[in-house]
């Protein structure tokens, strides 16, 4: 893959990540909030709705460049086992790594440990993630599992095509339940979120060589372009009721549009902070947001707050949290092995 192609997909995931970190940064718990008026009032409940919408958009577009980077260079069943290998080690030792991290977290903040059985440790591992946000990394080792026979679809645009509608419209129609275990949310998630793997999927399968290229004819974009304004003037003419059912299609369109519009020149290597996306991702929420959470608290007390006061601690929480995992990033790389260092992150 062209290094500014790979460049251009470092800064989407650390966009994408930041997304993430802004949706879970909407918890208002143990703040006594008051509201000065009704702009006060609204000013919040936009940034909560805003962060919401954000998380949605981010999830799907992680699912889509996840299936696409799976299936881009990849064009028989063989193939497809030997990078189901290799994702198998990129994405089970760092998430046992840092779920690990995590529980050693709650055991030091909470003064006991998590897990009192053989069970329960396998359960907060696997089951009900103790670290919430890498239910992502092991949903997508249960997603390559149909790669060898998916591949076979590769360069049969119409079957493809057919295949992709059909699962959409069994997906959406019919609610696909929870199998195992009610205790597995993060299946419920996967399931929810799994049209947007198959665009990734799709796009993989069927137009690799135009979404990796550097270059783009201009009609293309303006043809995603305009099919996205119409889709959500659809939307706002059939009402938020049925937001649900064209959300995968309107985010999907979205990503791609962007994709497409921004030119790989604009990313290059001087941003190193792109690189921090990982590190923001697997230990924002189960320890940094709950940290600056706990610290904010206590520095407020039981007094008041208004509601812009509250947007500017969450601002502060965000940028801390940027800021930190950067340098958290630097000092592992400067003091860790590199070998260690691409092994856990």
């Amino acid at each position: 893959m062209n290094k500014n192609v790979s460049n251009k997909i470092t800064a989407f995931n650390f966009f994408f990540t930041i997304c993430i970190l802004i949706y879970h940064s909407n918890s208002l718990n143990g703040y006594n909030i008051v509201f000065n008026d009704i702009n006060d009032e609204n000013s919040l409940n936009l940034f909560l709705s805003f962060s919401n919408h954000l998380g949605f958009i981010a999830m799907s577009s992680f699912l889509i460049i996840s299936a696409f980077l799976f299936y881009y260079n990849i064009s028989n069943s063989k193939q497809a086992i030997q990078k189901m290998k290799r994702r198998l080690q990129t994405l089970l030792i760092p998430y046992l790594f840092w779920s690990i991290v995590v529980i050693i977290f709650n055991t030091i903040m909470n003064h006991r440990v998590p897990f009192s059985s053989l069970k329960s440790f396998i359960n907060i591992m696997f089951f009900a993630p103790i670290n919430g946000s890498l239910w992502y990394m092991f949903a997508l080792l249960i997603l390559m599992l149909p790669s060898p026979l998916i591949v076979n679809l590769k360069n049969r645009k119409k079957l493809s095509t057919l295949c992709l509608l059909i699962s959409f419209f069994l997906l959406l129609k019919y609610q696909v339940p929870t199998i195992i275990s009610e205790n597995w949310w993060w299946y419920k998630d996967m399931v929810y979120y799994l049209p947007a793997y198959l665009i990734g999927i799709w796009l993989a399968l069927n137009f690799s060589d135009k979404i990796i290229n550097e270059h783009y004819n201009k009609k293309i974009c303006s043809f995603v372009s305009g099919f996205v304004l119409i889709c959500i003037i659809l939307l706002l003419i059939f009402a938020f009721k049925t937001i649900k059912l064209y959300a995968y299609y309107i985010y999907a369109l979205e990503f791609i549009m962007i994709w497409l519009l921004l030119p790989c020149e604009l990313f290059n290597d001087n941003f190193s902070i792109y690189k921090s996306s990982f590190v923001i991702y697997v230990i924002h929420q189960p320890i940094l947001i709950v940290i600056f959470d706990k610290i904010f608290v206590s520095l407020i007390g039981n007094n008041y707050i208004y509601g812009y006061e509250m947007l500017s601690i969450k601002l502060a929480q965000i940028l801390l949290i940027i800021g930190l995992c950067y340098l958290f990033r630097l000092l592992i790389k400067k003091f860790l092995p590199e070998k260690m260092v691409k092994i856990i992150f």
